[in-house]
């Protein structure tokens, strides 16, 4: 067996969304959550839940995105939601503690994610022969409920560890999020491989960590960056136990 553990990305790895209007449906959640928060402090919010979802949503996803190109340091959420409630709603009290508001907007996902049909089986074959597996995922939220919601879905058992962005500090393409993972499974660079769909955060990020990057482009896409090479490119999971099992070579 050429590697003794494995690590996955989660969205459009493991799992997507079942319906197009996922990421809304959450950020409407989460504006609804938000605004009950804010009314029970006697501050006022004449938007929508839908709007109120949308600007912190796509606030979040844009400070996150400057972090990810810059440092891959998570950058301060709750500080983020503060400064977009005061833009777009006006003053507020000034103690309130926006980390605990911005963890209590947390909504569970899992159901609205479809579990690609080839995961499951493949995992299985995984955990047969002993490999030991972790998700390596950049989250804006995760934490307790997080970790409990994973818990109740289909690819729970599966996993030794789960080392999200949000929790340990790092985002993929820091490497150290891979040491994280590495030490928590007790592995070296040598015995793991990492797989994911993104170039840039999955195969630049697994390989500058000294781990085999495993690119799964489900969709037959051109690499559109050329000067990424991962060191194996998969359209499903068959053909990752072949390659975990070393029936492939480099």
């Amino acid at each position: 067996m050429r590697y003794k553990a494995v690590f996955f990305d989660l969205d459009k790895t493991l799992w997507t969304f079942k319906d197009v209007d996922g990421r809304r449906q959450i950020y409407r959640k989460q504006g609804q959550k938000l605004i009950e928060i804010l009314n029970k402090h006697g501050v006022e919010v004449k938007w929508d839940a839908n709007f109120m979802g949308s600007v912190v949503g796509n606030g979040i996803w844009a400070a996150e995105r400057t972090e990810y190109y810059s440092t891959a340091i998570p950058p301060d959420y709750g500080a983020i939601l503060k400064r977009i409630v005061e833009f777009w709603v006006g003053d507020v009290p000034i103690d309130l503690d926006w980390n605990e508001i911005y963890a209590s907007l947390y909504v569970d996902e899992a159901p609205m994610k479809f579990i690609y049909p080839d995961v499951l089986p493949s995992l299985q074959k995984l955990k047969d022969a002993d490999v030991k597996l972790a998700i390596v995922s950049n989250r804006t939220m995760g934490g307790e409920a997080f970790i409990k919601d994973f818990g109740s879905t289909p690819l729970a058992p599966f996993f030794d560890a789960i080392v999200v962005s949000c929790d340990v500090g790092f985002m993929k393409p820091h490497p150290e999020i891979f040491r994280i993972a590495m030490r928590r499974l007790g592995v070296e660079a040598d015995e793991a491989a990492m797989v994911g769909d993104l170039l840039r955060a999955d195969v630049i990020g697994a390989q500058n960590a000294g781990i085999t990057a495993i690119w799964i482009n489900r969709d037959g896409q051109p690499n559109e960056y050329p000067s990424v090479k991962p060191n194996f490119e998969i359209g499903d999971f068959h053909e990752l136990t072949e390659i975990v099992f070393g029936d492939e070579g480099l």
